[in-house]
């Protein structure tokens, strides 16, 4: 049979009852969208912990060692960035400070105090890869003068805007601009200030000797070409106490920690298996209804000179068109989910094409493989059925 003819076929065998068809869409679509919304969860994770690092301009991270993640707070002293500014190929050493034990955001609406996660640097120093943040940072040096995240959670902090105050820590605190970055699993907010304005508000580091004060990350800056020589010589370099990482390492490092020692990454990677073994048992379901609904006809198909072969390949396009048509419904839907999670929870739920592209690829896998499994009926078919 040619396959201009065999087209038609399997594409009427869906089609000629819409009622059957649209029921069996929302099947496929139902666990398309599931697949969508844990890949989402699962996504939200690590891009959100890691929001904050993919926005420091840095080709080494250092760390102190007992610092799992970031969201833990453990320093270590300033003393050694300025060691690593010794070496040749080393261009800057530049210390970032975060608080989030003790920062207490005023909110604007409810009057209460919430957490925060404050990042403090120095102004002379280029840290960030944000533009905003870098445009807005002259404005800074101003005393109890910070940046707002206005991709925080507005339930908790209002929606402040240039020109406004508030407190921070019961200290009076100028809104001079924002930034986007969004909450995290740890964090609902953000704030960027200068490290001078950093020491005013959190007096533990105030009391620090400046040339040991304690630095949370520190961002180095080499020669290009250089960044793995200079990593390994400030690993051998400096004490056991610290750690030294390119960036994507630490990226790669921070996501690793939450996907393997914390239970959410295995979670959210079992409701994707689960909504995958959805959508078979439901395409399952749906061809298997078909064939056994019209095993006579198939037998006669057999009969006029078909080959069981030709039947297969009919049953395979069924599911392809299912696949399509429900992978279209599907992502439909999980745009709408990704939109209205990402309005109400401030976590970032990024749709790109790549993983769009992979929820396509289980979307055919699934249907195609209940296909497999269904063509063991349509083997069954034999022209004596016809009689």
């Amino acid at each position: 049979m040619l396959p201009f003819r065999r087209v038609p076929l399997a594409w009427a065998n869906l089609v000629h009852n819409k009622v059957k068809l649209a029921a069996s869409l929302a099947g496929i679509t139902f666990a398309v969208a599931l697949m969508y919304m844990e890949m989402g969860f699962y996504n939200a994770l690590l891009d959100g912990m890691v929001g904050l690092l993919c926005k420091f301009d840095a080709d080494l991270i250092l760390t102190s060692r007992a610092r799992y993640t970031i969201g833990f707070k453990q320093t270590f002293s300033r003393r050694h960035l300025n060691e690593a500014l010794q070496f040749e190929d080393v261009l800057a050493a530049n210390p970032v400070y975060i608080e989030t034990r003790i920062a207490r955001w005023r909110a604007l609406d409810s009057r209460l105090q919430v957490p925060v996660r404050v990042v403090a640097f120095r102004l002379e120093d280029n840290v960030f890869t944000d533009r905003e943040i870098k445009a807005r940072s002259a404005a800074l040096q101003g005393p109890n003068t910070a940046l707002f995240d206005r991709s925080g959670k507005a339930s908790l902090y209002g929606r402040p805007r240039t020109g406004d105050v508030t407190e921070l820590s019961n200290r009076r605190l100028h809104v001079i601009g924002e930034f986007g970055l969004g909450a995290d699993f740890l964090n609902d907010g953000n704030l960027v200030m200068s490290d001078r304005n950093f020491l005013n508000y959190f007096g533990d580091r105030r009391r620090a000797d400046p040339q040991t004060l304690p630095v949370d990350i520190g961002l180095i800056k080499v020669r290009p070409g250089t960044r793995e020589r200079v990593k390994a010589a400030l690993a051998q370099a400096l004490p056991a106490s610290v750690e030294v990482f390119t960036k994507d390492q630490f990226i790669e490092t921070e996501r690793q920690f939450w996907l393997r020692n914390t239970p959410i990454g295995y979670v959210f990677k079992l409701g994707m298996a689960l909504g995958f073994a959805v959508g078979v048992v439901i395409c399952y379901q749906i061809l298997f209804s078909e064939i056994s609904s019209y095993i006579r006809e198939y037998a006669t198909l057999l009969a006029i000179g078909y080959r069981r072969l030709d039947l297969v390949k009919v049953v395979l396009l069924e599911a392809f068109y299912l696949a399509v048509m429900g992978f279209a419904g599907g992502t439909a839907v999980g745009f709408v989910f990704y939109k209205a999670n990402q309005s109400i929870t401030s976590i970032p739920f990024i749709l790109n094409p790549c993983r769009v592209l992979l929820v396509f690829a289980f979307t055919l896998l699934m249907c195609v493989s209940s296909a497999c499994l269904v063509i063991r009926k349509l083997w069954s078919a034999a022209p004596a059925d016809v009689f």
